[in-house]
């Protein structure tokens, strides 16, 4: 016995291994996680995470007064009361809501596969996603973007951004990350935009059909 041990018993906490809170676990988790950002994953995809763990700690708060919940206190009506306020506090729309309850699932699941609960609050959650018609822009509307002038020069360099995506296909997240080093000469002579996407990690190459200038 120590004094250490004697705090944690009287807090609740483990002096192990072992995880017994919800936000304990994330905490934990994200930990492990944000070494794979550049290697297996984005800095994007880990803020992604971070925002469900504060929200989560958010909901805690609200319903209980506490700052985290114990793993086997985590039930379906938590879980859908979590989900509904998280629509109505951040407005989210279905799809993103349904991405949220995903990530919290996958935080969860480690604490059954580490055995440290029996039950899954998850199993009669269903997370399904709507199919969502997207719409494109026609060619009148895309040279109204390009001639439209802005204020600020910040805009005028977001309607640029937002036009190159539109002509390579590439997400703004890739976009974000282009270098010089990303444009390559082929045997022709000829400028290509050679990189690779951040979600899928497939490469792509694009022909430069206008001056780099």
């Amino acid at each position: 016995v120590t004094i250490e041990k004697l705090k944690l018993a009287l807090q609740g906490k483990s002096h192990n291994n072992d995880c017994r809170y919800f936000v304990q676990l994330f905490d934990r988790w994200l930990e492990e996680y944000q070494k794979q950002v550049g290697i297996s994953t984005s800095q994007r995809t880990y803020q992604k995470y971070v925002v469900v763990r504060d929200r989560l700690q958010a909901y805690i708060k609200k319903t209980t007064s506490l700052d985290d919940i114990l793993l086997t206190d985590v039930t379906p009506m938590f879980l859908n009361g979590f989900d509904t306020d998280n629509r109505l506090e951040n407005e989210v729309a279905h799809n993103h809501a349904m991405k949220q309850m995903q990530k919290l699932r996958t935080i969860y699941k480690t604490a059954i596969d580490n055995g440290w609960v029996q039950k899954n609050p998850f199993a009669s959650i269903k997370i399904r996603f709507e199919d969502v018609e997207r719409e494109f822009l026609t060619k009148e509307e895309l040279a109204r973007i390009m001639q439209k002038e802005f204020p600020t020069e910040r805009m005028e360099h977001i309607r640029d951004v937002f036009i190159f995506c539109c002509f390579t296909g590439l997400a703004h997240c890739d976009v974000f990350t282009l270098t010089p080093e990303n444009i390559v000469i082929d045997d022709n002579g000829q400028p290509w935009i050679k990189t690779s996407r951040q979600k899928t990690s497939v490469s792509v190459k694009l022909p430069h059909t206008v001056p780099l200038s």
